[in-house]
């Protein structure tokens, strides 16, 4: 059961001044400052106080309704300050002034069927029952780039119109589609009324739009789809009925968020939060707010498409689609035998109904795929080492930590429901260290912000672990009863001196001995590691020392402390402990060669033999975007004969194949999902009809093996059937060893895992060799050829070391992801874009004078494997030294920074090393 209050506890030693004497850190300067140093201790600017302090309250407008009335506060409204507060660069523009506000979603909850009635938004009287009203919480945008949006949004002085879009907009594909594409009909802009381009009335703003703004389809399109989202203007809804759904977003995101969704005459109406998902339940991001603008958005593809001889592509109907497919895995079985299939499903999307995938291709008699994964591994195989298991405590624990360290990690932005528990923590008189190269929205709530050189976290690892040991500030019982290897650790950390620390991290040894101080003195201790710190060719040994320090100072098995980086423990169906063990055992009738590394893609493509890989299937993925080496990458996918890609959006990797398949969202088939950093086992059910001709994956492996001829029996013991009655048949049998949880129960509202622990390791129990937690690891040596001990070593292209490419390439590259994205997914959408327009590369000053590069001014980022061209950002928080591109962006909009990544895996656990890579800027 979720605490209603966090009273604290532990024992935090009293301040003893202000730190700058004693420490010798330096007070935090003005963005604005041409002069940061590496080390800002935030603590003493009044602007970030360390008392407790609350949330910030930010004044909720008038209800626009004549009453006058205010919507109910809420009680945190730090989650969408961080969200959508956009940090003013010195040397941006004054931003507009705010002239609206966002409407807000629902925020009380509402019983299946028709609603109550209530006031209308848009006037002071009641609307008719049915009508239902939006009383919302946590939906509006408190920056002013937010208002401006928002106000564009609803303002009758602007409107959506038809545009043509360019032949060579990604989002249609390099080729204009045939005339009967299926990409939607037509690219929408916000204009101003005085743009004589337009050609719709505006809608009314005192009702639902009086133009519906149907799509305009080109005359054409076969089987016109009424494919209209769903209007914007008042705050009451117009239908009789409202059906309301319990979802949860299935995205690869650590927060895998409760929704519920509103129905209203067959098209979704709202979304919001679900408040018995306790880790959520605060509001949905961004990405979750577009959801909607998502399913029905014009550039979705919403029939099969095939390449033409020109390299477009026409539409085509199911049947030759299908056909197409079937004779090219016929002959390529026949020819090279069925290894000679590539199937390569990312984690775009989670779900039970996944695993009807590789069902089919055993029935197919086998396949080859891939093992590790491009996202965090190594941190995996470090924590699965050392404490036997990947779990953490419930998330709302976090808030009894009275010392928080969030190492390498950004929850304001790719966690923002985790900065809820943190602010919780702070109100509470915990103290936030943040170590981080980035000065980062999750910064600006620590009381010391670490800049850390990229790549050296394991080095202060062992540095602070050698001052607790050597001052004593260290738990001898907890060691004694529970900890292998203290012995070997201890001379082993006796190497990293403060002043050998300070030499490799470039964070001063009054810094390091305050990190150790701390984290000796003050209890309960978290922390939370972020996914980037384990993208080095040395990661895994950095996590292994990360948690060495919770280990020896005994922060594990206790309420408020602990390791938080990956919470399995709702990984119930197909448990996940081994990187190599990620599919489950090959059946006789169909082995699956598991023999190409995600992280190496193009390369161990090109290079399989016995057989060759001949044919591609792809699902649940981008990876021309996101694989390291882009141009590996494309040469090996476009050496093969046939490519098969089944997306939403014509993405970059679906613009290489033969054909396209247009693939379901969450709120088109019913599913089970389960999460990563909370326990909650959640469903995502079938909410409208897919739009046009889209099918959901398991339809289209359930028709392949029909037309494949397989056996009739296999396919109906393996490939639930394409209805609604089967799918859920399928699910309720992959839930019956589990009577806690059935469907009933997951559609009335998220089930927390059964067996889960609301705090990890409190009963000590660790599933590794020895029982114990080991700092000694013999099967590190064993398996991965690494050192017993989490031993530090430099990463293999780092700037400023004898690494590879360090004289030529002096800036380390950052890859890191953004609030607005996950990954290359929704920055495709209009209402992401207005906030997330175009790629920057980020760069200090100091790194960007001697270059000649002005803020603003174009730049051309290079290494040996590649280069983009990019508008460059000073950024004042950022460490000299390094440069930030965030990932995702498409190649067709000027992104691609992979192009500049190795293709290289993690010392431990087959991870991708995407932050391994040095580069140069120069001005174009």
């Amino acid at each position: 059961m979720v605490p209603e209050g966090w009273s604290g506890g532990g024992g935090q030693r009293p301040r003893a001044g202000s730190g700058q004497d004693r420490h010798g850190c330096r007070r935090d300067r003005d963005p604005g400052s041409p002069e940061t140093g590496d080390i800002r201790l935030i603590a003493d600017d009044p602007q970030h106080r360390s008392t407790p302090r609350r949330a910030p309250q930010v004044p909720l407008p008038p209800c626009p309704a004549g009453d006058g009335q205010r919507r109910p506060k809420p009680a945190v409204l730090h989650l969408t300050a961080l969200l959508f507060r956009r940090r003013q660069h010195p040397l941006d523009p004054d931003p507009a002034p705010a002239t609206g506000a966002l409407p807000r979603s629902a925020g009380e909850r509402r019983d299946r069927g028709r609603s109550r009635g209530g006031r209308c938004r848009k006037s002071a009287q009641s609307c008719r029952p049915g009508a239902g009203s939006r009383v919302g919480r946590h939906q509006r945008l408190p920056d002013q780039r937010g208002r401006e949006l928002s106000s564009r949004a609803q303002s009758s002085a602007f409107r959506l119109v038809d545009r043509p879009a360019p032949v060579d907009d990604c989002r249609r594909g390099k080729e204009a589609v045939d005339g009967q594409h299926s990409l939607g009909q037509g690219s929408r802009h916000l204009e101003s009324q005085s743009d004589h381009r337009s050609h719709r009335d505006p809608p009314s703003r005192a009702g639902w739009p009086a133009d519906r703004l149907d799509r305009g389809e080109s005359p054409t399109q076969r089987d016109r789809i009424d494919h209209t989202p769903p209007p914007r203007g008042p705050l009451c809804w117009v239908g009789d009925e409202l059906d309301t759904f319990t979802t949860a977003c299935p995205r690869n995101c650590y927060s895998t968020c409760g929704m519920r969704v509103t129905k209203e005459d067959g098209k979704l109406r709202l979304l919001e939060a679900h408040p018995d998902n306790a880790a959520t339940s605060e509001g949905l991001c961004l990405k979750g707010l577009s959801y909607i603008e998502r399913v029905y958005s014009p550039d979705r593809l919403l029939h099969p498409l095939k390449r033409t001889t020109d390299g477009g592509f026409e539409r085509i109907g199911w049947d030759e689609a299908l056909d197409t497919v079937v004779a090219r895995l016929e002959s390529v079985r026949e020819h090279h035998g069925p290894r000679s299939v590539f199937f390569y499903a990312g984690s775009g999307t989670k779900g039970l109904m996944n695993g009807v995938a590789l069902d089919f291709w055993r029935l197919f008699g086998g396949c080859t795929t891939t093992y590790g994964d491009l996202c965090w591994p190594a941190g995996l195989e470090a924590t699965r080492l050392t404490l036997g298991d990947n779990k953490h405590s419930a998330p709302w624990d976090l808030a009894k930590a009275r010392l928080i360290v969030l190492w390498g990690k950004n929850p304001a932005e790719t966690n923002i429901h985790q900065m809820r528990f943190v602010e919780q923590a702070i109100e509470a008189g915990a103290r936030v260290v943040v170590i981080d190269p980035r000065r980062t929205q999750t910064a600006e709530a620590a009381e010391l912000l670490v800049q850390i050189k990229p790549g050296t976290d394991g080095a202060l690892a062992l540095g602070i672990a050698h001052l607790l040991i050597r001052d004593g500030n260290i738990d001898r019982e907890f060691i004694a009863e529970h900890v292998l290897g203290f012995e070997s650790f201890a001379e082993m950390a006796s190497e990293y001196s403060p002043n050998r620390v300070a030499e490799i991290t470039e964070v001063p040894v009054e810094v390091v001995q305050r990190l150790a101080e701390e984290m000796g003195t003050i209890t309960p201790l978290s922390i939370c590691a972020g996914f980037g710190m384990q993208r080095y060719t040395n990661s895994a040994q950095t996590m292994r020392a990360l948690i060495a320090l919770l280990a020896i100072t005994g922060n594990l098995g206790r309420p408020g402390a602990g390791w938080i980086y990956a919470n399995l423990q709702s990984q119930i169906f197909d448990p996940l402990r081994d990187p190599l063990a990620i599919y489950p055992p090959a059946r006789d009738e169909g082995p699956i060669r598991i023999s190409v590394s995600t992280s190496l893609l193009g390369h161990h493509l090109a290079e399989q033999q016995d057989p060759p890989i001949k044919m591609a299937w792809i699902e649940r993925g981008n990876p021309v975007t996101q694989n390291p080496d882009t141009h590996r990458v494309l040469e090996a996918l476009r050496g093969l004969e046939f490519r098969v890609v089944v997306d939403q959006f014509l993405t970059d990797t679906a613009r290489e194949a033969d054909i396209v398949l247009p693939a379901k969202t969450l709120f088109e088939q019913t599913d089970v999902i389960n999460a990563y950093w909370h326990a909650y086992i959640q469903i995502k059910q079938k909410i409208i009809e897919p739009p046009g001709e889209v099918k959901p994956e398991s339809e289209i492996y359930y028709l392949l093996a029909g037309r494949l001829g397989f056996d009739a029996d296999e396919i109906r013991r393996s490939l639930p059937a394409p209805t609604d009655a089967a799918v859920e048949e399928y699910l309720r049998g992959r839930l019956k060893p589990f009577p806690e949880l059935t469907l009933e129960q997951l559609r009335e509202r998220p089930v927390l895992a059964p067996g889960h622990q609301e705090v990890a390791w409190s009963d000590y129990s660790f599933p590794t060799p020895s029982g114990k937690i080991e700092l000694l690891s013999e099967e590190a040596a064993s398996r991965w050829g690494a050192d017993r001990l989490p031993r530090f070593h430099d990463p293999v292209e780092s700037p400023g070391t004898a690494s590879k490419g360090a004289a030529r390439y002096p800036l380390h590259l950052l890859t890191p992801n953004t609030k607005d994205r996950i990954h290359s997914q929704f920055n495709n959408l209009p209402s992401i874009r207005e906030l997330n327009p175009k790629t920057l590369v980020h760069i200090h000053p100091a790194d960007a004078r001697p270059r000649g590069l002005a803020n603003g001014a174009m730049a051309r980022v290079f290494n040996e494997r590649g280069s983009v061209q990019l508008e460059v950002r000073w950024d004042y928080g950022l460490k000299p030294g390094c440069v930030s591109i965030t990932n995702g962006w498409w190649l067709c909009e000027g992104g691609g920074v992979n192009r500049l990544s190795g293709a290289r895996e993690t010392d431990m656990g087959h991870g991708a090393a995407f932050h391994d890579n040095a580069v140069e800027i120069e001005a174009q």
